[in-house]
């Protein structure tokens, strides 16, 4: 739920914060309140929407990428499930809770990186947050040498060489780019 105010300057003042939920239930959600002084609020809250429809979209262009990939068979039907419940409150809560649960096995993925990072900024989730940097330190620590980062992990799998974890240089660098990580 998404509430537009056109109102005075107190409330102006006082620091509306449109992302950040003004009370929340038990499970940490609850309705957006924003803020308005000059525009008319019914423009002001379409904004709003219109930037959380992006965000989604966004999100939803990642996963999609992810699901295209060679991932674990239980992360890619709780993130298919995801995408074709999106629109569903109901559904993409179910989805986004098992890959809740899914998604800390999955530090090895730097793909996946990037998906978690999007999730926390468009939820302000720390969870999300704490999962990204775990990928990234693990791409840091384990993937990497001299500066140059491996391209598997294990190159022999299902008798495949190079089938799991395989990056370009280019796809790499502009991961860690998009989390703020430059050389």
């Amino acid at each position: 739920m998404v509430i537009g105010n056109a109102t005075g300057c107190s409330s102006i003042w006082g620091g509306s914060a449109p992302a950040i939920p003004y009370c929340v239930n038990k499970d940490g959600f609850g309705p957006t309140w924003g803020n308005s002084l000059f525009e008319d609020p019914a423009e002001f809250t379409y904004g709003m929407l219109l930037g959380a429809i992006q965000q989604r979209k966004q999100l939803a262009d990642l996963v999609t990428e992810a699901v295209a990939a060679d991932i674990d068979g239980d992360l890619k039907t709780a993130m298919q499930g995801w995408l074709d419940n999106m629109k569903d409150a109901e559904g993409s809560r179910q989805y986004g809770d098992e890959l809740k649960k899914l998604l800390p096995a999955h530090k090895d993925n730097a793909l996946l990186a990037e998906v978690y990072l999007k999730a926390h900024h468009i939820s302000g989730k720390d969870f999300y947050k704490s999962v990204a940097f775990e990928t990234i330190d693990f791409m840091m620590e384990k993937m990497s040498e001299d500066g140059l980062f491996y391209s598997a992990s294990d190159a022999d799998t299902e008798g495949e060489e190079g089938k799991y974890f395989v990056y370009t240089y280019e796809k790499a660098l502009k991961s860690f780019g998009k989390a703020g990580i430059t050389s």
